[in-house]
């Protein structure tokens, strides 16, 4: 990965320069890093069970069904409230104590 050229004059945000700086890190092939919401996100590649704890936004995703650098699927739930998560784990995941 590269880093995002900018002109001299062109005023950056914080975000910007954060990005920036992960993509200037070596970072594993096929890792997908994005900025969201000023934050950055990455994902790992070909994980078939991606589990985000969202702190901002106080709930819990699961992300499933990879295809090339996306994930089809998706359920999200409040702190709070459980997510069934398939199989191999087959349980739903208590996220009470994440309040």
């Amino acid at each position: 990965m590269t880093a995002m050229a900018h002109e001299p004059h062109e005023s950056l945000t914080q975000a910007d320069v954060l990005l920036e700086g992960f993509l200037a890190l070596d970072t594993p092939e096929g890792f997908r890093a994005e900025l969201t919401e000023g934050e950055i996100v990455v994902t790992p590649p070909g994980i078939p069970l991606y589990l985000l704890v969202d702190r901002d936004t106080s709930a819990v995703t699961l992300f499933s069904e990879p295809e090339g650098r996306d994930y089809l699927q998706s359920r999200t739930a409040p702190f709070g409230k459980s997510l069934t998560l398939p199989e191999p784990f087959g349980f739903d995941l208590d996220t009470a104590e994440l309040l």
